[in-house]
């Protein structure tokens, strides 16, 4: 699982958004520092974890790869 907790963390997965989405973060995070706001405020962490869902939804296996990952442990 990926943890995204400031915008550090973002720059280093950013590459496994979809372009649709960095876009949008992007724009949300430069429309607010423009306005003068801190890149420390909650509003772009919720920013961050918002991509940090995205990523980790993206990663989950699916029903069937669970399946096959456990009829491979059981056959170990």
């Amino acid at each position: 699982m990926v943890e995204i907790n400031n915008i550090e963390d973002l720059g280093k997965v950013c590459h496994m958004l979809p372009l649709v989405i960095l876009e949008d973060i992007n724009k949300r995070i430069g429309d607010w520092l423009a306005a003068g706001e801190d890149i420390n405020h909650p509003y772009v962490i919720n920013q961050c974890k918002y991509a940090e869902r995205v990523i980790n939804s993206q990663r989950r296996p699916s029903s069937d790869e669970k399946r096959d990952n456990s009829v491979i442990n059981f056959i170990i």
